[in-house]
């Protein structure tokens, strides 16, 4: 009884978002702020996190794009436009960078 309330709660959930998104295309967000992560895995959004610029103790930073259900070729192709346009998965923190003698990176 209880997985079957869960089920219908979870349907109202994805019902209520999906009318979030009908005037927008794509929702850019801070990746572990709040609970969009949370909601969007528990409606079956489709979310894509991508690298930003490192904080300042060289933690990376993310941002969270999420599309309308079944759309998930918006959100691949915006995801993959901002990753080409800033390059920073190509960037790792100074401490897990390659070492100036050509060394392994550290772990």
């Amino acid at each position: 009884m209880e997985y079957l309330q869960a089920n219908r709660l979870r349907a109202q959930l994805m019902a209520e978002v999906d009318r979030l998104f009908a005037g927008i295309d794509l929702y850019v967000g801070p990746s572990f702020a709040g609970q969009d992560l949370l909601v969007f895995n528990l409606t079956g959004h489709h979310s894509v996190v991508v690298p930003d610029e490192f904080d300042g103790e060289e933690r990376p930073r993310a941002w969270c794009f999420v599309g309308r259900l079944f759309d998930e070729a918006t959100v691949l192709a915006a995801a993959g436009a901002w990753q080409e346009a800033t390059g920073w998965h190509r960037t790792h923190p100074p401490r897990y960078s390659a070492s100036p003698a050509g060394g392994a990176a550290a772990r």
